[in-house]
C-alpha cells in the first residue's frame, strides 16, 4: 500500500469535526440542531454524514423538529443494511424524515408548526454527497 492509498483509506478516522451554534438577533430562542455520527457507526462503509437543522421562523415547534431531524436522519442513515450507491442511500434517509415530520406535522399544528430546515453531507473516501 502506497502512502496515497493509506491517506485515502484512513483519513476518515481522522478527521475532526466541532459545530457552534447561537442565537440570532431576532429571536429570543435558538432553534439550530446538528448531529454527527454515533460513535457505533460504520464509517469505514457508510461515510461520516453531518447534519445540520434549523426550525422554521421561530414557530413553536421549530426548535423540537430541528432537533429530532438531525437525530432521525443520522438514525436512519446509519440503520440501513442494504448496500447501494451512498447518494441512494442519504436520499432515502432523508426521505424517512420527511415521512416523519409529515406524520408528526398534524398533531403539532396547534403550536403553529413543526417546520425545519435539513442539510447533510455525506463524506465516504474521495467524494462528497
Amino acid at each position: 500500500m502506497t502512502a496515497t492509498e493509506h491517506f485515502r483509506d484512513t483519513w476518515l478516522d481522522e478527521l475532526a469535526y466541532a459545530a457552534f451554534t447561537r442565537k440570532g438577533r431576532t429571536h429570543s430562542t435558538n432553534e439550530d440542531s446538528f448531529a454527527f455520527p454515533p460513535a457505533e457507526a460504520d464509517k469505514s462503509q457508510r461515510g461520516i454524514l453531518l447534519t445540520v437543522a434549523d426550525g422554521v421562523g421561530g414557530l413553536a415547534g421549530g426548535g423540537a423538529a430541528s432537533r429530532e431531524a438531525v437525530a432521525y436522519l443520522q438514525a436512519l442513515f446509519y440503520a440501513q443494511t442494504i448496500p447501494g450507491d451512498p447518494a441512494d442511500r442519504l436520499r432515502d434517509a432523508v426521505e424517512g424524515v420527511n415521512a416523519l415530520n409529515r406524520h408528526v406535522q398534524p398533531r403539532m399544528a396547534p403550536t403553529g408548526g413543526f417546520f425545519t430546515t435539513l442539510f447533510a453531507a455525506q463524506i465516504l473516501g474521495s467524494q462528497v454527497w
